[in-house]
């Protein structure tokens, strides 16, 4: 019988590089059915009581230099957890534009993502964001954005990834080890607001 161990490899800290973003998100928090909670969370992340999922859609301007700036839109979906004590959201879909920032993420610190084509439209205080995949848009966020938060939030989240390549004859298997990846990310909103409004999955 094959048995399926857990080691602590080395830990190291890298960096993602100077990045200079401006953002504007929705971001919900949804209880689902615990055993679907369940079967989501890999080892050695554990779960907290309540299972959530993580959904964010973000419109990104990333200003590479001061003349030139590019636009792409993501969508970002984890499970709320545990790691040794610390509070997180194993990530397990991340869909964005654009082919360098997909393999720029996932060939370094294994995100799981994907090319897709998303949309974030405003119009006055309603808001609609989608994302697409091969002509079909599986997540929608919509909603009515309410008054203003007196309180921007400035925080830092961890997001838990797994890196790793399938062997070349048995995909049943890795092509050496797995690293569980933690992405620090520092958030420094300068506005909020709530957001009453819905989340529609389809089959994707």
């Amino acid at each position: 019988m094959t048995a399926l161990r857990y080691r602590m490899g080395p830990v190291a800290t890298r960096s993602a590089g100077g990045l200079n973003n401006s953002v504007r998100s929705i971001r919900a928090i949804y209880e689902t059915d615990p055993a679907v909670y369940a079967a989501m969370l890999p080892r050695p992340l554990t779960p907290v009581a309540r299972p959530e999922i993580f959904v964010q859609f973000a419109h990104v301007a990333m200003h590479v230099t001061p003349e030139r700036t590019v636009e792409i839109g993501a969508l970002t979906m984890g499970v709320v957890c545990d790691y040794e004590g610390q509070r997180g959201a194993y990530c397990f879909h991340m869909a964005m534009e654009g082919e360098s920032v997909v393999t720029s993420g996932r060939e370094r610190f294994g995100e799981p993502k994907k090319i897709a084509t998303t949309s974030f439209e405003k119009n006055g205080n309603h808001v609609r964001a989608t994302c697409s995949r091969h002509g079909i848009t599986y997540c929608t966020i919509e909603g009515e954005i309410g008054a203003e938060n007196a309180n921007p939030r400035q925080f830092e989240e961890y997001i838990y990834c797994y890196k790793g390549l399938i062997d070349i004859q048995d995909p049943t298997k890795f092509d050496g080890d797995v690293y569980l990846t933690q992405l620090d990310w520092q958030r420094n909103y300068t506005t909020r607001a709530d957001m009453t409004g819905t989340i529609t999955l389809a089959e994707s």
